[in-house]
């Protein structure tokens, strides 16, 4: 989930109803106790905006939920744990991820932008894209189209097993049009390469499927 933003987590009292209050812990030494309210079933831990936010300049991390309470003497336990995410410093969005893969109905939870940024931090260095943040030409354009054909391509395994599958909405069924998972992965890998190309002197491909000739010949105008 956004770095930033408050989240609730609701414990249900599978275990037993508890004798008094539910006390839980947070990533970073947070602490507190809910009292559950008369003849409830479940109880809401909420970890706040400041506590499940990422230290500046950090762009992943995690928070784990610990808590625990007595019920009828004895300890019922449990955790849960969740990754935050950064805001990456370019216009990318999942949208524009949607877009290129032509799926509209990904949630943006699915969609690793940050996995897609980190791949070019890795592979181009931090100095470089921090130096692309100030502008606003081409070269960014680039990366942005790049950073979201990487989030794609992760993707793309799971994907055609689940597009493959026949959908059921309602009472109505479909099957998607036959996709041709080679030249889609094809036309993403040229989004990379050519942002590699253009950004760096590294002519390697970040996944190394195609050969930046093959993958640059699908955009003959760019």
């Amino acid at each position: 989930m956004k770095s930033g933003l408050p989240r609730t987590e609701v414990i249900l009292f599978e275990g037993g109803i508890p004798d008094g209050d539910i006390a839980y812990t947070v990533t970073g030494g947070i602490t507190g106790t809910v009292t559950p309210e008369a003849n409830s079933v479940s109880a809401s831990i909420t970890i706040t905006a400041p506590q499940n936010t990422l230290a500046n300049g950090s762009l992943t991390g995690f928070r784990e939920l610990n808590w625990s309470y007595l019920s009828g003497g004895q300890t019922v336990s449990g955790s849960t744990r969740w990754t935050l995410e950064g805001t990456i410093p370019f216009g990318v969005s999942e949208d524009g991820v949607r877009q290129k893969l032509g799926l509209e109905e990904l949630t943006n939870e699915e969609i690793p932008l940050i996995k897609g940024y980190l791949e070019f931090q890795n592979k181009l260095g931090a100095s470089t894209l921090a130096a692309l943040e100030s502008t606003s030409d081409y070269n960014q354009v680039l990366l942005i189209d790049a950073i979201e054909a990487s989030a794609a391509l992760y993707l793309l395994p799971t994907l055609q097993v689940r597009v493959a599958k026949t959908e059921t909405s309602g009472t109505n069924t479909y099957t998607r049009q036959n996709i041709n998972w080679a030249m889609l992965e094809a036309r993403l890998q040229a989004y990379v390469s050519k942002a590699t190309t253009a950004l760096s002197s590294t002519t390697t491909s970040v996944f190394s499927l195609f050969s930046v000739t093959e993958a640059v010949s699908l955009f003959p105008d760019g």
